[in-house]
């Protein structure tokens, strides 16, 4: 979360909790005892929901995290959800990324690349972003926090100061 980052690449943080984890014949309970992950890995459906704050965007998220977790213990992230912001519009995020544990924590890295695509008019500049998160996830509560940042190889959206979401 120390990413560097200037008012006009940093878009929000995201601070998230897990709601609901679906399990799929491997438990998480077992993930974290450390027993081994079967070969052909282990999927789960991590329902979340959050808050995002930034400059550029604020709101709340939900959405769910499609994750598979290899015999590596590397977790591949794919997720869908959307914002609310604070004015009501609507905005669809996907994600896709990795989540590596820390030896010996509960703690796991998070690195993600983030795209974003909406018709309302105010943030239809997101729909040219291409965004990276870099983040913490804490695996014993759920919490989440993710700082997202333009990707700095491609030139930053141009974005309006439209009111209102039409």
């Amino acid at each position: 979360m120390n990413a560097p980052a200037t008012d006009e690449t940093h878009l929000f943080d995201a601070h998230v909790q897990y709601t609901v984890n679906v399990e799929y014949g491997f438990s998480f309970a077992q993930s974290q005892a450390g027993e081994p992950i079967p070969d052909e890995g282990a999927r789960f459906d991590v329902y979340f929901e959050g808050d995002i704050r930034g400059g550029r965007l604020q709101g709340k998220v939900t959405g769910v995290d499609y994750l598979a977790l290899g015999p590596d213990r590397v977790a591949r992230m794919h997720v869908h959800a959307h914002i609310t912001t604070h004015d009501g519009c609507h905005i669809a995020l996907h994600t896709e990324g990795l989540a590596r544990r820390r030896p010996g924590s509960a703690l796991a890295d998070t690195h993600e690349t983030i795209t974003f695509a909406t018709s309302a008019e105010r943030y239809k500049w997101l729909n040219q972003v291409r965004a990276i998160g870099i983040g913490v996830a804490n695996t014993r509560t759920g919490q989440l926090e993710v700082r997202v940042i333009e990707d700095s190889r491609i030139a930053p959206a141009p974005h309006p100061t439209t009111p209102g979401c039409l």
